[in-house]
Protein backbone atom coordinates (compact mmCIF):
# COMPACT_ATOMS: atom_id res chain seq x y z
CA UNK A 1 0.00 0.00 0.00
CA UNK A 2 2.80 2.26 0.80
CA UNK A 3 4.65 1.85 -1.98
CA UNK A 4 1.39 2.31 -4.13
CA UNK A 5 1.11 5.71 -2.24
CA UNK A 6 4.16 6.74 -3.28
CA UNK A 7 3.93 5.93 -7.14
CA UNK A 8 0.55 7.77 -7.25
CA UNK A 9 1.96 10.80 -5.35
CA UNK A 10 4.94 11.20 -7.21
CA UNK A 11 2.98 10.88 -10.63
CA UNK A 12 0.77 13.27 -9.42
CA UNK A 13 3.42 16.08 -9.04
CA UNK A 14 5.60 14.76 -12.70
CA UNK A 15 2.41 14.43 -14.33
CA UNK A 16 2.03 15.86 -17.96
CA UNK A 17 -0.70 17.14 -19.66
CA UNK A 18 -1.35 17.45 -23.56
CA UNK A 19 -4.34 19.08 -24.89
CA UNK A 20 -5.26 17.89 -28.36
CA UNK A 21 -8.61 18.93 -29.63
CA UNK A 22 -9.41 20.06 -26.39
CA UNK A 23 -9.49 16.59 -24.77
CA UNK A 24 -7.00 16.04 -21.50
CA UNK A 25 -5.11 13.14 -22.15
CA UNK A 26 -2.54 12.55 -18.91
CA UNK A 27 0.62 10.73 -19.43
CA UNK A 28 3.49 10.69 -17.05
CA UNK A 29 2.96 7.75 -14.90
CA UNK A 30 6.13 6.45 -13.14
CA UNK A 31 5.17 2.96 -13.91
CA UNK A 32 5.65 3.34 -18.04
CA UNK A 33 6.36 0.49 -19.88
CA UNK A 34 4.70 -2.17 -17.20
CA UNK A 35 1.22 -4.39 -17.86
CA UNK A 36 -1.23 -5.56 -15.33
CA UNK A 37 -4.02 -8.16 -15.33
CA UNK A 38 -6.97 -8.36 -13.25
CA UNK A 39 -7.83 -11.60 -12.20
CA UNK A 40 -11.15 -12.22 -10.72
CA UNK A 41 -13.72 -14.44 -9.19
CA UNK A 42 -17.12 -13.49 -9.19
CA UNK A 43 -20.37 -15.85 -7.37
CA UNK A 44 -22.72 -13.81 -10.50
CA UNK A 45 -23.24 -15.93 -13.79
CA UNK A 46 -21.50 -14.38 -16.65
CA UNK A 47 -24.69 -13.17 -17.83
CA UNK A 48 -25.06 -10.95 -15.41
CA UNK A 49 -22.08 -8.94 -16.55
CA UNK A 50 -22.39 -9.62 -20.73
CA UNK A 51 -26.40 -9.47 -21.32
CA UNK A 52 -28.14 -6.01 -21.81
CA UNK A 53 -30.71 -5.58 -19.50
CA UNK A 54 -29.09 -8.00 -16.62
CA UNK A 55 -27.57 -6.30 -13.74
CA UNK A 56 -24.25 -5.01 -15.06
CA UNK A 57 -25.96 -3.64 -18.67
CA UNK A 58 -23.91 -5.48 -20.93
CA UNK A 59 -20.73 -3.29 -19.89
CA UNK A 60 -18.95 -6.68 -19.25
CA UNK A 61 -16.35 -6.85 -16.39
CA UNK A 62 -13.65 -4.02 -17.73
CA UNK A 63 -17.13 -2.10 -17.17
CA UNK A 64 -17.51 -2.96 -13.71
CA UNK A 65 -13.86 -2.34 -13.26
CA UNK A 66 -13.11 1.30 -15.71
CA UNK A 67 -12.36 3.13 -12.17
CA UNK A 68 -9.38 0.56 -11.58
CA UNK A 69 -8.18 0.00 -15.39
CA UNK A 70 -8.04 4.28 -15.51
CA UNK A 71 -6.13 4.11 -11.99
CA UNK A 72 -3.68 1.74 -13.50
CA UNK A 73 -3.48 4.31 -16.87
CA UNK A 74 -3.14 7.28 -15.07
CA UNK A 75 0.13 5.45 -13.25
CA UNK A 76 1.35 4.83 -16.92
CA UNK A 77 0.58 1.10 -17.22
CA UNK A 78 -1.40 -1.11 -19.99
CA UNK A 79 -3.86 -3.92 -19.34
CA UNK A 80 -3.34 -6.87 -19.89
CA UNK A 81 -7.06 -8.64 -20.94
CA UNK A 82 -8.65 -9.57 -17.64
CA UNK A 83 -9.58 -12.94 -16.31
CA UNK A 84 -12.58 -13.49 -14.65
CA UNK A 85 -14.22 -16.80 -12.81
CA UNK A 86 -17.78 -16.73 -12.57
CA UNK A 87 -19.97 -18.56 -10.84
CA UNK A 88 -17.93 -19.90 -7.80
CA UNK A 89 -19.77 -20.62 -5.17
CA UNK A 90 -22.95 -21.59 -6.83
CA UNK A 91 -21.75 -23.95 -9.31
CA UNK A 92 -17.94 -23.97 -8.69
CA UNK A 93 -16.30 -25.84 -11.45
CA UNK A 94 -11.90 -25.75 -9.98
CA UNK A 95 -11.14 -27.92 -12.56
CA UNK A 96 -12.40 -25.61 -15.23
CA UNK A 97 -11.58 -22.52 -13.84
CA UNK A 98 -7.59 -23.76 -13.29
CA UNK A 99 -7.23 -24.44 -16.94
CA UNK A 100 -8.59 -21.93 -18.01
CA UNK A 101 -6.42 -19.08 -16.11
CA UNK A 102 -3.10 -21.31 -16.93
CA UNK A 103 -4.31 -20.92 -20.76
CA UNK A 104 -5.30 -17.46 -20.06
CA UNK A 105 -1.64 -16.75 -18.27
CA UNK A 106 -0.10 -18.87 -21.57
CA UNK A 107 -1.51 -16.72 -23.85
CA UNK A 108 -0.85 -13.25 -22.36
CA UNK A 109 2.08 -13.84 -20.14
CA UNK A 110 3.97 -16.18 -21.44
CA UNK A 111 3.59 -18.52 -19.04
CA UNK A 112 1.58 -20.71 -16.44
Amino acid sequence: RHHLHLIVSVSHHTLKVRWPDSLCHYTGGLMQGRQYMLSLTWNAPLEAFDEEGNFFEGKGIDGVYFPVHKAMEFLGMTALPTYLATDVIKNPDLAAYTQAYRTHLREHVGRA
